[in-house]
Parts: C-alpha cells; sequence; structure tokens
C-alpha cells in the first residue's frame, strides 16, 4: 500500500522530467540542425532556447556524457554565431562534464575554459567589443575553480598540477582587467585557494617521492657496487 502510494507520488515528477527531456531533445536537435536554422540567422528566441536546454542538460543525473557533449555542441553552435556569450554559457558547459564523471573530463572542461579565455582577450583588446557579463552564480572564478577541482582530483601527476597553476595565473589576470565585467564570489576564491593548496601538497609529495625514490636507487648501487 505505502509503495503504491510512493508509485502515484512520483508520477507528476517523472513525467515533468520526461517532459523537459523530450523538449530540450527536439530543441537541441532543431538548434543544431543547420538545415531548419542556418548559420548567421539564430534570434534571440534562438538564443534563449539554447541556454534552457543548455541548463537542462548540465543538471541532468542521467544523461551524464550525453548531456555533456550536448551542453558543449549548443556551445559551439552559439559561438559560431559570433555572440558574445555571458559566463553563463562556459559555466553550464563545464559543469556538463565536471558531473559527468567521464575519464576525459578535465581535458573537455580544459578545452571550454579555454575557449572562454580566448574570447575574454579578444573583448579586451578590441574596445569596440561589450565585455563579457558574469554574475555571482555564473561567476568566472566559479569557471576555474570547477575546471582546477577536475585537474587536481583526476591525477597526482605534475601535468595536472600544472595546469591547474597557469589556470590560476590566468584568472589573476582577468581578476585585475577593468575591462572585464567580474563579480567574483566568497566560495569560488574558497576553491581557488583550496585548489591552490592542493596542488602545493601535490607538488610537496611528488618531490618527496623523487626524493625517495634517489635514495633507493643510491642504496641499491651501493648494495651491488654499482655508480649510478
Amino acid at each position: 500500500r505505502s509503495f503504491s502510494s510512493n508509485l502515484v507520488a512520483s508520477t507528476p515528477q517523472s513525467s515533468e522530467l520526461q517532459l523537459k527531456r523530450t523538449r530540450s531533445e527536439r530543441w537541441t536537435t532543431q538548434l543544431l540542425n543547420l538545415n531548419e536554422v542556418t548559420l548567421g540567422s539564430l534570434t534571440s528566441n534562438h538564443v534563449r532556447k539554447a541556454g534552457k536546454c543548455m541548463e537542462y542538460w548540465s543538471q541532468s543525473s542521467q544523461a551524464k556524457r550525453h548531456g555533456a557533449i550536448q551542453t558543449e555542441r549548443l556551445l559551439f553552435r552559439l559561438l559560431e554565431e559570433g555572440i558574445i556569450l555571458p559566463t553563463e554559457h562556459y559555466h553550464l558547459a563545464i559543469a556538463a562534464w565536471k558531473y559527468s564523471e567521464e575519464d576525459d573530463s578535465p581535458q573537455k572542461a580544459q578545452f571550454i575554459l579555454d575557449l572562454f579565455t580566448t574570447r575574454f582577450m579578444e573583448s579586451e583588446k578590441f574596445k569596440g567589443m561589450p565585455p563579457i557579463a558574469s554574475t555571482p552564480e555564473y561567476s568566472v572564478t566559479r569557471c576555474f575553480a570547477m575546471v582546477n577541482e577536475l585537474h587536481l582530483f583526476a591525477s597526482a601527476d605534475m601535468g595536472c598540477v600544472e595546469k591547474a597553476t597557469s589556470n590560476m595565473r590566468r584568472l589573476e589576470h582577468i581578476l585585475k582587467s577593468k575591462h572585464f565585467d567580474v563579480s567574483p564570489d566568497v566560495e569560488s576564491l574558497n576553491t581557488e585557494l583550496f585548489a591552490l593548496a592542493l596542488s602545493v601538497r601535490k607538488i610537496m609529495c611528488i618531490k618527496e617521492q623523487k626524493q625517495k625514490l634517489e635514495r633507493m636507487e643510491k642504496l641499491l648501487a651501493k648494495k651491488s657496487h654499482l655508480s649510478i
């Protein structure tokens, strides 16, 4: 009886989720199909729909890799139009890869962050271009923080640490820019500080492991009467 009640209670929510997915699939297909919406013809309504679809795909716990790919494709479609997108769109694409739990998510998210940084450099260089807007919910620091988390939790090798450190240097440059509309939030800055602390810890750990290896090599060389 209780089980049946739970099933009935969950039906409206399931139906709503299914409706959102069906609608997002339809809109995404339409936006990505150049036969339906030709390049250079996106209206403000199309851009709004793309943002809604990206929001759905990035938050869908069931979509995983499919959702991340769809979010990424929509971002690229909007960028093809030459639209100066707000931070929100990059944030959603990065978040989609972060929550996809795929092995290559650090590299995918980094590629999107690199795209964002390039666009920022362009808007900073050409004064006629409007600055990329940033809001507290989808702040610049959150974008960098998510990518750095992926790098630093994915692996302890120096490549990941160096990538995160490089990102932090770029973030510092962006935060100092007067042309950029930045609204950093405390939570994201704390995440960046944590990422920095973690990277330092990993560097120290790697150095310590290297020193141990060198000591072992010397000990083995001494015992076998070989010089290294």
